[in-house]
């Protein structure tokens, strides 16, 4: 039996797409169902609602692969990977994962690391999928690896890193070798499988493809060999050759797998031809299915316009299914098989039909037997089992039942496979009994009715969308109750015992409901004196009637924690923590972890008031709504470290507690804050670390409940806050909507807190929140819309830009300052923004800007000192080139000492046109405004790709006012020189940038002293302009030609230098 779903990783539910024949929804069974091997297909979620009516195998097709996974470094989708491994485990289908290695569809930004940064991501990649999917069944680990097909060498477009694994090495497949010892060690319960196509069709590539399989398996590292049969690989095929190679492979004592099957039209061409899909199924099919090596087959989709290969889909867009299905469905229906052909008594052989193995014979000739190879329930017919019987291999499909009157027994063999497969609904008032080892499977959509008080649920798999519902109880809990149920539905309105199912450490999947508990109630445990009880709960409790609780047991020292993963929503009935004492030493914990806590028209009691209580815990908001209706008698309630409990307006009574502990968070809306929301008679605690939300719509007080020392204090409200208490917030003060007065109240900060601007709207600072003396050591920005300063203030830690601030005449001084993106930045104005301490040789970020980012980067090899920057709109223009249209002003709190690195950094809206003609890197340079000369000295560093451009030079002394832009005049013709390059060979490089609009630049290199020409040539070759003769010394140089007079064209420049002629092709677009 497989490891069951673990439901504390995956809880998705699917949007499937309603496509189902007829012939699927009458048998409502995988077509290899009864069979040792599997049928399964390839898809991505969302799972058409048709198959697992066909398939009992998940593969998905794309879904993955590396590069659907992680497309873009560090930024993963695992969303429809997730759904596909989800569907497969709550169906009890293998999955396989296709596929860890390939050539293709891998990250594109894998081929541009260095071979050790290669190791690192690939390594990370397999580790990432066996933690995250631990139950995966089988993998490809490689896919396509023969080197002629699609290895990751850099081929063709393919990803390139097989070198980076080991390349060929010693066995010619190290890099295949290192994959699969990955693989072992992170996925160490998956069945490790090869793939490659175009193998048992072709001799030789068998022959190569056992070198690899027989290296692997020597080093224990593989467990089964994938092998694809597609269209283009079996069409034409003999058959004999297929049956030899599939007998090569499967003499390594390794289970074959085909991987990816299809069959259709020859070459996939014209109209979809059924009568030539059918022949080459009949003829290619079997053989590969009767093959004893052969364990399973996976098809390569099945759905009209969802197919790699467009002719090879079984079922029609409309729903209706080809005749190749048709046949498939016949030829894998084993003989023995009986299904009902109306509704009618077990032991009646006029309910059943018979496969004799060609056809179905009408009465069958007998009931079904226990030799029979399976039993099948149809779709719409109802079987009375009217006498004690036994039974194996049943299917009941979905829409059909089963009924077991009272005083009778069903008996489920043990045989082959699954021996009791649900997808309709079992009604049993009698006893169903089973082998020790005989598997019953409660499918998708299934519905097991316990009909009667007692007796015995019989011993199931409850999979993914199956119910047990529990109608007829009066006196008596039926045993064998402690079971992983998925959906639960208690409706009893004949009780009048309190019943236990007696649950611990069980794991309920789905939804509980209760409707009606008669004069009793249900208790989920019931542990004996000084024992313990677990439940888990992955769906919602919604109840509208009866009685329920955790517990009912006065037994000491007993300790019940239920881990709640859904949403609780009450509309009637008695929902309480306890009903039990638990001898006053007990404890009861309902850790509550879904989004919503909704009850009405109930009733709500604890009778183990010292031990029993609700806890918050989901990481994240929690909404508690008490609509009308309710008493409630006791609710007591803890606010967990990480959970933020939003109350609303509803205001909590009863005999309780209220506690909110360290790192818990309350949000409330009313007027007078705690003191309204707050009204129990049992225990009130708020832990100094605590934190407050106020969300109201009206003015509100925070009330006398609150602490006087907090850690987040946030206001969300347009009419603001009045304290009339001292508070210290030690964490952040954030204002997300509205203000804070005072009115006789006092507000300090602790040593580390920050004051925050999260507004949607324009917000200015005032006294109250950000006083002249006792700032809060931080500042946080994060209003796109923007925040005003309203006076000079000085932070002694950093401030987090997340948003713009906008200083006006005002200074703003900080430890330091980042930001979060590129349009978020400090608009200084006139004012100015002050960095303490900056020396050490390390960099510091100014983040500034005007009507868009303009960063200064301040290095100080010299004296600390803090330093203050400005930066403001500048439109002056420039004479011989283009600027950045802003000039910063920088200074020094002590004048001298200072040995400065400044880095100017820009958005492209800042630039004026002529800072791009030529191009950046012709104009960036940096100048001191102040006597309009170049500042600093040595070599520029240019970052021209992304924004925000940077320049940056070092040897700055003196500090002032600064501008990027073209300053100096360079006439046209004259050449640049390299200093620092030494080239060995004449070379003219393609010029940039081309195509180029006015002018382009041209460079060129010299090995050695030499007179030079170089000309520019329309395609006639006729010459258009000389832009270099004369004689010029070695090294690298660049000419620019200013083409603004020029017709738009192809042109030819051309090098002639020392018997060294080159020419290149050059493109004018205006």
């Amino acid at each position: 039996m497989k490891k069951g779903w673990n439901p504390l990783i995956f809880r998705s539910f699917f949007l499937l797409v309603p496509m189902l024949s007829l012939n699927s929804l009458l048998f409502s069974q995988p077509l290899a169902t009864g069979h040792s091997k599997f049928l399964g297909c390839a898809g991505d979620a969302p799972f058409r609602t048709s198959f697992d009516s066909y398939w009992n195998q998940v593969t998905p097709e794309n879904s993955g692969k590396w590069g659907s996974v992680e497309g873009t470094r560090d930024q993963y989708n695992w969303g429809p990977l997730d759904e596909a491994y989800s569907y497969a485990k709550r169906r009890g289908f293998p999955f396989k994962l296709h596929t860890l290695i390939w050539g293709n569809q891998q990250p594109s930004w894998i081929s541009n690391l260095s071979d050790q940064e290669k190791v690192e991501e690939i390594e990370e990649w397999i580790k990432l999928v066996g933690e995250r999917y631990p139950e995966i069944d089988l993998v490809d680990v490689v896919n396509e690896p023969l080197p002629s097909h699609n290895p990751p060498d850099g081929r063709n477009g393919r990803a390139n890193y097989k070198g980076a694994l080991g390349g060929d090495g010693q066995t010619g497949y190290d890099w295949v070798i290192w994959a699969f010892e990955k693989a072992r060690a992170y996925l160490p319960n998956a069945k490790l499988l090869i793939n490659d196509y175009g193998i048992i069709n072709d001799n030789g590539a068998t022959t190569a493809y056992l070198k690899i399989i027989n290296l692997l398996k020597d080093r224990g590292l593989i467990d089964g060999i994938g092998v694809q049969g597609h269209r283009f690989e079996l069409e034409n095929a003999d058959t004999t050759v297929l049956k030899n190679n599939l007998s090569r492979l499967a003499a390594t004592g390794l289970p074959v797998y085909i991987s990816e099957f299809d069959l259709g039209n020859y070459g996939d061409s014209g109209t979809p031809n059924d009568a030539v899909q059918l022949r080459l199924y009949q003829k290619i099919f079997p053989v590969l299915w009767n093959h004893p090596g052969v364990q399973g087959i996976t098809l390569w989709g099945y759905v009209e316009n969802s197919m790699w290969q467009n002719t090879c889909y079984l079922v029609r867009a409309d729903g209706s299914e080809r005749p190749a299905l048709q046949w498939l469905r016949t030829f894998l229906t084993i003989p023995g098989n009986y299904r009902s052909r109306q509704s009618g008594n077990w032991a009646d052989t006029n309910t059943w039909e018979y496969y004799n193995g060609t056809t179905w014979v009408s009465p069958a000739p007998t009931i079904p037997l226990l030799t029979a190879s399976w039993i099948t329930i149809q779709k719409g017919h109802t079987i009375t089992v009217t006498q004690s019987d036994s039974i194996d291999q049943l299917v009941i499909a979905s829409g059909a039942k089963l009924v077991v009157p009272q005083n009778v027994t069903l008996l489920v063999k043990d045989g082959p496979g699954t021996d009791l497969s649900s997808y309709g609904t079992i009604h049993n008032f009698g006893t169903i009994r089973q082998d020790a080892s005989a598997t019953l499977k409660m499918m998708n959509g299934s519905r097991y009715v316990h009909c009667q008080d007692g007796g015995v649920i019989p011993t199931i798999q409850w999979m993914y969308g199956s119910t047990i519902e529990l109608d007829s109880l009066k006196t008596s809990a039926p045993a064998n109750g402690n079971q992983n149920f998925y959906h639960v539905v208690w409706n009893c309105p004949a009780q009048s015992s309190n019943l236990t199912l007696r649950w611990n450490k069980n794991t309920i999947s789905g939804d509980i409901t209760i409707k009606n508990t008669g004069t009793g109630q249900w208790l989920l445990c019931a542990p004996d004196a000084g024992d313990s009880a677990t439940v888990t709960i992955m769906g919602s409790i919604v109840q509208s009637g009866g009685q329920f609780s955790p517990t009912g047991t006065d037994n000491p020292n007993t300790t019940i924690a239920i881990h709640h993963y859904g949403d609780i929503i009450v509309t009637g009935g008695d929902f309480s923590i306890s009903r039990g004492s638990q001898g006053g030493t007990g404890t009861t914990v309902w850790y509550f972890m879904g989004e919503s806590f909704r009850i009405s028209h109930a009733t709500m009691q604890n009778l183990n008031s010292l031990g029993a209580k609700f806890v918050f815990a989901r990481q994240g908001t929690q909404t508690l709504s008490l609509g009308t209706g309710n008493t409630l008698i006791a609710f007591p309630i803890e606010v967990g470290s990480g959970s933020t409990l939003n109350l609303g307006t509803n205001v909590v009574t009863g005999s309780g507690m209220f506690a909110v502990d360290s790192g818990g968070t309350v949000e409330l809306a009313h007027e007078r804050g705690l003191d309204e929301a707050i009204q129990v008679t049992g225990p009130i605690t708020f832990d100094k670390h605590a934190s407050f939300i106020f969300s109201g719509t009206k003015a509100q007080i925070p009330g006398t409940l609150l602490p006087d020392t907090v850690n987040n204090f946030v206001i969300n409200n347009p009419a603001g806050i009045t304290l009339f208490n001292p508070l210290t917030v030690n964490g952040t003060l954030e204002l997300q909507n509205g203000f804070l007065s005072l009115g006789n109240g006092t507000l300090h900060y602790g040593p580390e807190a920050s004051l925050k601007y999260s507004g949607k709207s324009p917000q200015t600072t005032t006294d109250v929140e950000l006083p002249p003396h006792g700032e809060p050591k931080n500042l946080i920005i994060a209003n796109l819309a923007g925040v005003t300063l309203h006076a000079s203030r000085t932070f002694k830690g950093n401030v987090e830009v997340g948003g713009k601030l906008k200083l006006g005449s005002n200074t703003l001084t900080a430890g330091t300052a980042t930001v979060t993106g590129p349009l978020r930045y400090i608009v200084t104005e006139t004012g100015m923004l002050k960095l303490t301490q900056i020396g050490s040789e390390s960099e510091t970020l100014f983040p500034v800007g005007t009507n868009g980012y303009a960063p200064v980067w301040v290095k100080n090899a010299g004296l600390p000192d803090t330093i203050g920057v400005s930066v403001i709109s500048d439109t002056t223009s420039t004479p011989f080139g283009g600027r950045v249209l802003v000039k910063w002003h920088i200074v020094e709190n002590t004048p001298g000492g200072g040995n400065y690195t400044l880095t100017f950094g820009w958005m492209r809206q800042l630039e004026n046109r002529a800072f791009r003609t030529p191009d950046r890197n012709h104009n960036a340079h940096i100048f001191c405004l102040d006597d309009t000369t170049e500042a600093g000295s040595g070599e520029y560093t240019l970052q021209l790709d992304t924004q925000p451009y940077t320049c940056s030079r070092g040897g700055i002394s003196r500090l002032g006012w600064f501008a990027v832009g073209r300053f100096k005049d360079i006439p046209e013709g004259i050449v640049e020189p390299s200093e620092t390059y030494a080239p060995t060979e004449f070379t003219l490089y393609q010029n940039y940038p081309n195509p180029f609009n006015a002018s382009t630049t041209i460079r060129f290199l010299l090995p050695k002293e030499s007179k030079v020409k170089i000309g520019v040539y329309d395609l006639l070759g006729k010459e258009i302009t000389t832009l270099v003769d004369a004689k010029m010394n070695a090294g690298e140089h660049t000419v620019t030609w200013n083409a603004e007079n020029m017709a738009s064209g192809i042109y030819v420049y051309k090098l002639i230098a020392k018997g060294f002629v080159q020419t290149r092709k050059m493109i004018l677009l205006k």
